[in-house]
C-alpha cells in the first residue's frame, strides 16, 4: 500500500476524505459487499479503504463505505445500480470511470464515452491517483 498517496491526499487542503468506519463495521461492510454477490475486491484496495473512507478531489470521487455524509457515493449502492458483478465501479471523474475487473484481476480506467481501457494496473493506487489527477 503506498502511504504516500493516503498521506497526500490526507494532507491537501483540497481533498475531503472521509473518515474510516470503525473495524467491526468495516468488517461486516467487506462481508455484505461479497453476499450481495460481487467479487472480492484486492486487499490494496481494503487496506487503501481503511485509511480514507471516500475521497472528493477536484470533481473527481473515490467512492466510500457507508458514507456518514452525502458528499460520498455509497461503494455498493453504486454498484447494484450497474449491476455487474464483474465489474465493480470505484470512483469517476468527468471522463473516466475507476473500476476491478474481476476477470482480468485488475484496476482499470475505463473511458465514460465508449468504455475504452486506458490504463490498467495490479495495484490501486496509481490509478486512484490518475483518477484524482493527483
Amino acid at each position: 500500500m503506498s502511504v504516500n498517496l493516503i498521506q497526500e491526499l490526507s494532507e491537501n487542503e483540497l481533498a475531503v476524505c472521509g473518515k474510516p468506519l470503525p473495524t467491526a463495521q468495516f468488517k461486516l461492510y467487506q462481508i455484505n459487499f461479497k453476499t450481495t454477490g460481487f467479487e472480492t475486491l484486492p486487499q490494496s484496495y481494503w487496506e487503501f479503504m481503511k485509511n480514507l473512507n471516500g475521497v472528493y478531489y477536484d470533481g473527481a470521487e473515490l467512492y466510500a463505505l457507508n458514507p456518514e455524509t452525502k458528499t460520498f457515493k455509497d461503494l455498493l449502492t453504486i454498484n447494484q445500480k450497474f449491476q455487474n458483478t464483474d465489474t465493480i465501479l470505484l470512483g469517476e471523474n468527468d471522463q473516466d470511470w475507476l473500476v476491478f475487473d474481476a476477470d482480468e484481476q485488475e484496476f482499470q480506467i475505463l473511458d465514460k464515452t465508449d468504455l475504452t481501457v486506458w490504463k490498467h494496473n495490479e495495484n490501486f493506487e496509481p490509478l486512484a491517483a490518475y483518477l484524482l489527477r493527483i
